[in-house]
């Protein structure tokens, strides 16, 4: 990273005596101290002198690493009091302190991203209760009248469907597919009937059409585009 410098900072261990009750108790200490005026913090607070560390302190190294300190030679192994505040359910991995979820539950993997050529991500989040309100809108913008680009709606619905899987159970999942697919067949019948507007047959007495003009190859596509 460009803000570490090659003598970034100073761990070091320092034996130190304390007076208890029952009389002087020795305990070795951890010390961290930043060099040459770099840039380090404790659970991310800036360091201007040497502090002492303890397991589970964050420590930062410029803006770009954080690492989590533990004592090896300590006989604890509880977890910081942060972990416990983000993951109250949760208990901890004896050998590295990492968070371990109860009951089973495993959470799911994260989706990959799509980015386009500038690499901006495109995600597409929301809340269970608000989902019907966002397929609604992007099947609203389903219109082969409208300049904009015709693959959008198609493009959200992947995007609706790819955070549904990933966020909200099977069961809620597969009643979500079976919504588009309604929506979407309801879509293509209003078209349909649409794209037969535009050329009515007109019918002479004997069943047999008076006139029948055939469409051209540039009024017909506009028609048919997604």
């Amino acid at each position: 990273a460009p803000d570490v410098l090659p003598q970034h900072c100073c761990v070091r261990r320092l034996d130190s005596n304390s007076q208890t009750s029952t009389g002087k108790h020795k305990k070795t200490l951890t010390m961290l101290k930043p060099l040459h005026g770099a840039t380090v913090t404790r659970n991310g607070f800036l360091l201007k002198e040497e502090v002492e560390l303890n397991p589970g302190d964050l420590v930062g190294l410029g803006k770009h690493y954080l690492f989590m300190f533990k004592d090896p030679t300590s006989g604890s192994i509880n977890s910081p009091p942060w972990m416990t505040r983000l993951c109250p359910n949760s208990d901890s991995c004896s050998s590295c302190g990492s968070s371990v979820l109860m009951n089973g539950f495993q959470r799911k993997p994260s989706p990959r991203r799509w980015r386009d050529l500038e690499g901006t991500q495109a995600l597409l989040s929301y809340e269970l209760e608000q989902e019907e309100r966002v397929l609604q809108e992007i099947l609203d913008m389903v219109d082969p009248s409208r300049d904009d680009p015709k693959l959008t709606p198609a493009f959200l619905l992947i995007l609706c469907i790819q955070h549904s899987a990933s966020t909200f159970e099977l069961a809620h999942f597969r009643q979500l597919l079976l919504r588009i697919a309604s929506q979407i067949q309801l879509v293509a019948w209003e078209e349909t009937k649409k794209l037969a507007a535009i050329q009515p047959e007109t019918i002479s007495g004997d069943g047999q059409p008076e006139h029948l003009h055939l469409l051209t190859m540039e009024e017909l596509i506009p028609g048919l585009q997604p």
